[in-house]
């Protein structure tokens, strides 16, 4: 993450900006859903997902925005 940022900043901001929407969507709704991309089934996010997925996106923030 720190050479992605030292070197390409341009490609650390759409991570940064990905990162913050996720956090913002995760932190906002409770009851989420994804669709699988195989099949297009839609699957419930569960509580221990969503929570696991807060904090990848709040690591994110922190390595890739300024």
């Amino acid at each position: 993450a720190a050479i992605i940022k030292e070197k390409d900043a341009e490609q650390a901001a759409p991570i940064c900006e990905s990162a913050k929407h996720s956090l913002n969507v995760l932190n906002t709704y409770q009851n989420l859903h994804r669709t699988n991309k195989e099949t297009g089934e839609e699957i419930v996010v569960t509580e221990e997902d969503r929570l696991e997925q807060i904090e990848k996106n709040e690591e994110r923030i922190k390595l890739f925005c300024k």
